[in-house]
């Protein structure tokens, strides 16, 4: 998996992609390889092909490969949560849900608009309240669907 995502990284580097998430499923017969890229301001599906391919012919011949494989290089999507601190500017304004671990250990959901990302934190509105939420207390933050 490491070779993998250095194989990856290295495809991105000629690009202004970067790597959002790295999964592995299927079964031993076809593994599937899921590469879930992004850029700051949104991934075409036309650089996604354009990754897809660069990955290919890298992959081609790499000795821990396995023979069969199927490989999807696409954008997160808004139905994954977000992994990356970089990830959260371009959902400014959007509904988000964040879970939060809060200091006396409890876990809470809060929902609300997302009005700042911060180095530190980010700010959510809350109808006429701004909550602020610590980096450190996110344990995962997705964007919500408008219907």
């Amino acid at each position: 998996m490491a070779r993998l995502e250095e194989r990856v990284q290295e495809i991105l580097q000629e690009t202004d992609a970067f790597l959002v998430d790295l999964v592995l499923r299927g079964t031993d017969r076809m593994p599937v390889i899921e590469v879930f890229v992004d850029t700051d301001a949104g991934i075409s599906v036309e650089e996604c092909a354009r990754i897809s391919r660069k990955l290919l012919e890298r992959l081609e011949g790499e000795p821990d490969m396995p023979g069969n494989y199927r490989l999807d290089v696409s954008s997160p999507g808004v139905d994954r949560p977000l992994k990356l601190w970089r990830q959260y500017p371009r959902h400014i304004g959007r509904k988000v849900e964040v879970t939060v671990q809060e200091e006396a250990g409890n876990i809470q959901k809060i929902k609300g608009k997302l009005q700042a990302v911060y180095p530190d934190r980010l700010v959510l509105e809350r109808g006429r309240e701004s909550v602020e939420i610590p980096a450190d207390r996110i344990m995962e933050a997705s964007v919500l669907l408008p219907w």
